[in-house]
């Protein structure tokens, strides 16, 4: 998955003080694209003209930092699945969930007051009536639904992305998340599920996501009924005839590929 970067170290403890250094890396980001030099990597502290520059976190021993400044001149805007480099990807998306973050809650949302970067923790806080915000992650669910041999895949109705996925969805307030895997699975395709097991977590910066994926199988009738609201399509796939998906980057995928490889039922080591 993309968040597997060993021997790579990420370090997001909060260190406001750090001064950047030449070897450091810069995000700056437009409509969740980000600037990447001609080479295809991000800019370095070097090459932005600003010391507006806010800490993020530690990859190794390079720090990235995020600014609103302008775009450098030997810089463009590009989408970060794009990009080559695994590592520098991850640092990517990682660091624009946080710029986004910090672009979002530039005021209070109690009193409409400028907000500030705490000193201590990664919050904004509102220096008049003390609200305060830490970053936003959203718990969802990611859902691999057993028929015996088969898998259920399915596409989302409202998104560019043509590959088949699997059932997913966002927890609701005061809901345990194995009942969002049941709520999700019988919203999407109406059927009942059983033997609800925990697999793997991963981060999703793409939607601020903390993603928890999970087998189960049927219980009682197969027969799918689409919401057409929420998915273009779903369908039983035999485990030999499952596509597996190309950048190897996703809990999706990994999933998908599991199951296609007969290990859905074992531990995850």
């Amino acid at each position: 998955m993309l968040q597997e970067i060993a021997p790579h170290h990420f370090n997001n403890a909060y260190q406001p003080d750090r001064l950047p250094q030449e070897h450091d890396y810069v995000i700056i980001t437009l409509n969740n694209e980000v600037a990447l030099t001609q080479e295809g990597r991000l800019p370095g502290v070097k090459d932005v003209d600003t010391d507006q520059l806010t800490y993020l976190f530690m990859i190794d021993d390079q720090a990235y930092y995020y600014t609103d400044q302008a775009l450098p001149s030997q810089c463009s805007y590009a989408a970060i699945r794009g990009m080559k480099d695994s590592l520098q990807m991850y640092a990517a998306i990682t660091g624009v969930q946080l710029a986004r973050w910090y672009q979002t809650h530039q005021y209070c949302g109690c009193c409409a007051q400028p907000m500030k970067q705490d000193t201590v923790e990664r919050k904004m806080i509102c220096p008049v009536c003390g609200h305060f915000v830490y970053p936003h992650i959203a718990p969802a669910v990611i859902v691999g639904v057993r028929n015996g041999d088969h898998l259920l895949l399915s596409r989302p109705a409202q998104s560019q992305y043509k590959f088949y996925a699997m059932i997913a969805g966002f927890a609701e307030v005061g809901e345990m998340i194995e009942d969002t895997v049941r709520r999700e699975v019988y919203e999407e395709v109406g059927l009942k599920v059983k033997n609800i097991t925990y697999y793997r977590s991963q981060p999703w910066s793409f939607s601020d996501s903390l993603l928890l994926g999970f087998y189960c199988d049927v219980d009682g009738d197969p027969t799918l009924t689409v919401d057409q609201n929420e998915l273009s399509m779903a369908v039983w796939m035999p485990r030999k005839e499952i596509p597996l998906h190309q950048d190897n980057i996703s809990l999706t995928g990994e999933m998908m590929k599991r199951f296609k490889e007969g290990k859905d039922k074992d531990s995850y080591q």
